[in-house]
C-alpha cells in the first residue's frame, strides 16, 4: 500500500516470481505508471489496484508491506482492520508511529522495530499476528 514508484513491491515480484504482489496506489498517475513498469518488466504476478486500501474487496494477504501511506498514523487502525487476515504487516516510519502502533496493535500482534541503517529517525516495523506466531512455535 502507498506504492509510489515500485518499491518495494516491483522489487518483491521480480525477486519472488512464486508469489503474487498487489500495489496498491491511489493516485491516478502512479498506478498508470506502476502498470506501464509492470508490463514492461513482464511481470506477470504483479498487479495494480487504483483506489484506496480501505475499498479493496480481497483481505487475504499472507503479507502487507506499508511504506507511504498518506495520513498513517491516522489510517493505522483501519490498516490493521485491512490486515485482520494477514500474518505480517511491515511498516516504514518513524518512532512516532511505532509508539502509535504499539498503542494499537499490541493485544494482537507481536512487534519487532529495526533502526534502518543510516538513518536516525526512520524505522522498519514487523508486525506478526500474535496467532500465527503461536501455530508456528
Amino acid at each position: 500500500m502507498g506504492s509510489g514508484g515500485g518499491f518495494p513491491g516491483i522489487p518483491l515480484a521480480l525477486a519472488r516470481p512464486d508469489t503474487t504482489v498487489v500495489l496498491i496506489e491511489k493516485d491516478k498517475k502512479r498506478a498508470v505508471f506502476l502498470s506501464e513498469a509492470i508490463r514492461q518488466l513482464g511481470l506477470e504476478n504483479a498487479e495494480v489496484f487504483h483506489g484506496r486500501f480501505e475499498v479493496y474487496a480481497l483481505r487475504d494477504f499472507d503479507g502487507l508491506v506499508c511504506r507511504a501511506l498518506e495520513r498513517m498514523r491516522e489510517k493505522l487502525p483501519d490498516l490493521l482492520a485491512f490486515a485482520e487476515g494477514s500474518a505480517e504487516v511491515l511498516l516504514f516510519g518513524e518512532s512516532a508511529l511505532e509508539d502509535i502502533v504499539r498503542r494499537y496493535a499490541r493485544i494482537r500482534w507481536e512487534i519487532r522495530s529495526m533502526t534502518i541503517p543510516y538513518s536516525q529517525k526512520r524505522r522498519v516495523l514487523l508486525l506478526r499476528r500474535l496467532d500465527a506466531v503461536m501455530c508456528s512455535t
